[in-house]
């Protein structure tokens, strides 16, 4: 029931753009929305619940008041939005994990600038690229770059005006050990000071006699900080830089053909060594980036994969034709919000503070707002910029290439995570407690059914010890005694299968049928020994049906909990309320984990028994076709559609058939 007072607030709002903040009793923010009509948009949230989703239906019951401002226009709106989301961190927004925190490469803003890794981006104080979101990837780069181009890496302040004029400077290969020519130490004072550049302190030259840094004499730096360069040829270093940054490797390689032809010809062949050698170095990296793209423009291309209430964005940044980046990044809360919801929230957090916005971005799936983002990645980026819903051809390949990466993304996160002891122990930790488990959770057994209209309904059951996943347990069933689609009297009797074994020894015979793949029949342990922890995927019904087979089979001391996924609530035999893990806790990663390998384990062995029921059932008909020959035949070509498609010799082939009865089956079945 929506209270008289918000009541009366709803009907005082205005017909303009603005932003919305819904909280609770405690004034916490829940929530924070755009509309382009205020008066249109925030009632819809107090109207008929069942058109709302569970998530925002659960959000709507904790509303005690709202606020709004109204703004100039859309595209302020989403600003707004944007700004109060990263204020408040709302417990119901989708948000882009540690957004903040993201690293950045800058070139400083200095005479003879230094390239950098920084957390903070001050305009007017350099140009930057980023964010990157791996920073191990951020630190390969620059260790990339550093071996490609010869710029500092010193903190040096190097004022040009004092450099020593007219002296010459001999390079590297014709010095011998002490003939380093420096400036003198008056002058070296006068141009060395310490200031701070991006939050980088600069360093004071200790002595005037020093020799120059190691750097410079194996070739990784020119060596501005002695007068071996001028301001001009270091920019020309840094130029390329940019430029090998931007994708642009033909116009870097161009300029160092160039300088190499020119070395050559003045007889300085060890410079034009050098040289060639670089420029290859950069033809391998080009090598590598080098994608398909047609026009060969600038693009950032965006794929997804989603999972226990996170969608992993994969974004890969292609210039001029090349693949120059690629970075993942993980939003949170997005359970029970579409793909497009995520990623329009994904492309306001990620390219407000983005260095570079390309000309095109491209997208999966299509985006709500769709102009009004396109506006406003148009005034960030300073020209136009396109959103982009490929439908097929090289771009469309370019989206599938950057789910698959998202995809693989998120299954190393997965594996990296159950590798990690440390968070694996606080798992199970946090889980007894959360649950009030009398022992450790150290063996988890999950368990899922599946069925489609009824038909080839199975289970599964996946182990999990120590938080890590126990493959050679797992154990799969066909339900054998419900009929049609019943999810309760099916968990009910797998229950009871999986139990009735606990407490007495197994025949060799009894757990063969539902050994998972590579177990010949299971281990006596596995079956007599209960586990600390059973786990149901489902809610309340599935709950009770399992609890009925415990209390058939005397079992009353068995720790047992039911994963509904819709708001990820953890139900417990005799209490009211579901348990609601904390979104961060490593309890909830693992309960998630299993109950996916569970689902995962059951949809695939689901997936093998409808295939050979089909084949099998669409054989029936046939004369001539026994057990035997349907056995063959299942074993030769997998199911009806394959064998329809298959020759008819490819059938007579096969032992049993022969070329008559393979002429039947092709009149009977059809196909090609």
């Amino acid at each position: 029931m929506v209270s008289e007072r918000i009541s009366e607030r709803l009907k005082r709002l205005p017909s303009k753009p603005g932003c919305y903040i819904m909280k609770d009793k405690d004034g916490n923010v829940l929530y924070v929305g755009k509309a382009a009509s205020l008066r249109n948009r925030v009632p819809s949230y107090f109207r008929a619940a069942q058109d709302l989703s569970p998530k925002i239906r659960h959000m709507v019951e904790q509303i005690d008041d709202f606020e709004y401002l109204t703004v100039g226009s859309e595209v302020e709106a989403l600003i707004t939005e944007n700004q109060l989301v990263k204020t408040y961190k709302p417990k119901y927004n989708t948000l882009l994990r540690d957004d903040k925190t993201f690293p950045y490469i800058v070139i400083t803003d200095e005479p003879f600038p230094r390239v950098l890794r920084t957390r903070r981006v001050e305009k007017g104080r350099g140009r930057y690229f980023g964010p990157y979101a791996d920073s191990g990837a951020l630190n390969e780069t620059l260790k990339l770059l550093k071996r490609l181009f010869p710029y500092r890496s010193c903190a040096l302040n190097i004022v040009p005006d004092k450099l020593p004029r007219g002296r010459h400077v001999p390079s590297p290969e014709s010095r011998g050990a002490g003939q380093a020519v420096l400036p003198s130490p008056s002058a070296a004072n006068n141009y060395l000071a310490p200031p701070e550049v991006n939050g980088h302190a600069a360093e004071t030259h200790p002595s005037a006699n020093d020799r120059a840094c190691l750097d410079y004499y194996i070739h990784r730096c020119v060596g501005p900080c002695i007068g071996a360069a001028s301001q001009e040829e270091y920019a020309r270093v840094i130029a390329q830089v940019v430029n090998f940054l931007e994708g642009k490797h033909d116009q870097v390689l161009a300029e160092l053909e160039e300088q190499m032809n020119a070395a050559a010809e003045d007889l300085n062949f060890e410079r034009a060594r050098l040289l060639r050698d670089q420029m290859r170095a950069i033809q391998r990296v080009a090598a590598r980036q080098r994608v398909e793209v047609p026009g060969g423009g600038d693009q950032d291309v965006l794929g997804f994969a989603r999972a226990d209430g996170t969608m992993l964005v994969q974004l890969l940044a292609i210039r001029n034709g090349r693949l120059t980046g690629r970075d993942a990044f993980t939003m949170e809360n997005v359970s029970e919000t579409g793909d497009g919801e995520v990623l329009a929230a994904f492309l306001q957090q990620y390219y407000e503070n983005a260095a570079i916005v390309p000309p095109e971005i491209m997208l999966p799936v299509d985006v709500p707002d769709h102009d009004v983002l396109e506006n406003w990645l148009s005034d960030q980026r300073g020209r136009r910029a396109h959103l982009e819903v490929p439908q097929r051809g090289d771009k469309r390949r370019l989206v599938e290439m950057a789910g698959d990466n998202a995809r693989e993304a998120l299954e190393q996160e997965r594996i990296k995570w159950l590798t990690d002891s440390q968070k694996t122990a606080a798992a199970l930790t946090e889980l007894r407690e959360a649950l009030d488990l009398p022992t450790l959770p150290v063996r988890l057994e999950c368990f899922d059914i599946s069925t489609i209209q009824g038909t080839s309904t199975v289970a599964s059951m996946v182990v999990f010890e120590n938080g890590k996943p126990r493959t050679d347990a797992y154990r799969r069933f066909r339900i054998k005694t419900v009929e049609g689609t019943d999810d309760f009297a099916s968990m009910r009797e797998v229950m009871t299968r999986r139990l009735k074994r606990s407490g007495r020894a197994t025949t060799a015979t009894d757990g063969a049928e539902d050994a998972a793949p590579g177990a010949e029949q299971p281990n006596e342990d596995d079956w007599t020994r209960r586990p600390d922890l059973m786990i149901i995927d489902g809610g309340k019904g599935q709950l009770g049906a399992a609890l009925d087979a415990l209390h058939e089979l005397g079992i009353e001391d068995q720790p047992i909990a039911a994963l509904a996924k819709q708001n990820e609530e953890l139900f417990l035999p005799g209490r009211p309320n579901p348990v609601v893990l904390p979104r961060d806790s490593q309890a909830l990663f693992l309960v998630q984990r299993l109950r996916d390998e569970a689902h995962r384990f059951a949809v695939t062995y689901h997936r093998n028994v409808r295939g050979k029921r089909a084949i099998v059932s669409g054989l029936d008909e046939i004369r001539g076709i026994g057990a035997a020959r349907k056995k063959a035949l299942l074993r030769r070509f997998g199911s009806v559609s394959e064998l329809r498609r298959a020759s008819m010799e490819d059938i007579a082939s096969v032992p049993g058939i022969g070329d008559k009865l393979a002429a039947s089956i092709k009149s009977q079945l059809g196909g090609a």
